[in-house]
């Protein structure tokens, strides 16, 4: 009999338990899905982002992806899908040039905020010419201009 009522009173408080968490996890994945990712200041688009990347040599390498352009040069999609295929087309070469490697499925999993000092750091200033990227990491330093011409692979005629 006590087994009884106690088995009534705990199966009912785990199930509620299991439910609060879980509506606490979508509550919480509902506030990083309405986060605005790129701040609007002084005619601006800047967009920061901290992420990492589980490798098989290096295990775990922090990354810190900063990005700018003026605001009546570019659409806010246009800055944020530009920026985010740089960073991860940078992060990619950066990693095939240091030799390091990982599975097939290799990306940038994303963070609210820094937690360690960044392995690689990447810059991305997007301006009326073109971009211009610049990319450190240990024992590495990067960078490139690239024309829109040259970044839609358009031809001038």
């Amino acid at each position: 009999m006590k087994n009884l009522v106690l088995n009534r009173l705990i199966l009912p408080m785990c199930i509620i338990l299991l439910l609060s968490v879980k509506s606490f996890g979508q509550a919480e994945l509902k506030t990083k899905l309405l986060k605005d990712i790129v701040k609007i200041e002084n005619g601006k688009f800047t967009l920061e982002e901290y992420g990492f990347i589980v490798t098989f040599e290096a295990n775990l390498l922090e990354v810190k992806v900063t990005s700018n352009a003026p605001s009546n040069m570019i659409s806010r999609d246009n800055f944020i899908s530009i920026s985010s295929s740089m960073a991860n087309a940078i992060v990619a070469s950066t990693l095939k040039s240091k030799g390091i490697t990982g599975n097939d499925d290799l990306h940038l999993i994303m963070r609210d905020k820094q937690v360690a000092p960044a392995d690689i750091t990447i810059l991305i200033e997007l301006n009326p010419a073109g971009l211009t990227y610049k990319v450190s990491a240990k024992g590495y330093q990067g960078g490139n201009n690239l024309g829109w011409d040259q970044f839609f692979f358009e031809k001038n005629n």
